[in-house]
């Protein structure tokens, strides 16, 4: 009952999605790409391994390294073309959702 109670303000953290649950919403959004690019097996399996990349990285410049690292370690070409695509569509999502983010605190007048 407290919970109902009690009043909540909403700050600029309200429109950042928590690191775990914006990595899950991304994870979903390339699912999707990827299985048309190289099928449930190894299309999954290869998401699963961009996804830890994704996840051990604290910056975008810190991912590029780590994603062309394992690109050139890769021996499987279609696995390097996989990688390779994954990073291009989680760029995309990351610049869509940082378009919306900026769109929804120009709206509010949040500063940037």
């Amino acid at each position: 009952m407290e919970k109902k109670v009690r009043e909540r303000r909403f700050s600029e953290g309200t429109f950042v999605l928590p690191r775990e649950s914006f990595n899950a919403w991304v994870e979903v959004l390339l699912r999707a790409r990827i299985r048309k690019e190289l099928g449930y097996f190894d299309g999954y399996s290869l998401l699963r391994r961009f996804m830890e990349l994704v996840e051990s990285s604290e910056s975008k410049e810190e991912l590029e390294k780590l994603v062309e690292r394992t690109i050139n370690d890769e021996g499987d070409s279609r696995l390097r073309y996989g990688l390779e695509k994954l990073y291009s569509y989680y760029l995309e999502v990351v610049r869509t959702y940082e378009g919306i983010l900026a769109a929804k605190r120009a709206l509010v007048g949040l500063p940037k």
